[in-house]
This record gives structure tokens, C-alpha cells and sequence, in this order.
């Protein structure tokens, strides 16, 4: 049960880093356009 737990974090944690990654490289390109 913790291990199931602490595996749905990491899951979660894994998905809002991707999340701002991809933000974050959306942004670069934007400047580099502008």
C-alpha cells in the first residue's frame, strides 16, 4: 500500500516536471521567435 502510494507520487511529481519542461521550452521558443 505505501509502496503503491509512493509510486503514484512519483508518477504525479514525473508528470508536473514534464509539465513545466514543456511550458518552459514553449516560452523559450516564443523569445527566440520574437
Amino acid at each position: 500500500m505505501v509502496a503503491s502510494h509512493h509510486q503514484s507520487v512519483s508518477i504525479a511529481m514525473e508528470r508536473a516536471a514534464t509539465k513545466v519542461l514543456g511550458a518552459t521550452l514553449r516560452g523559450l521558443d516564443k523569445t527566440i521567435i520574437e
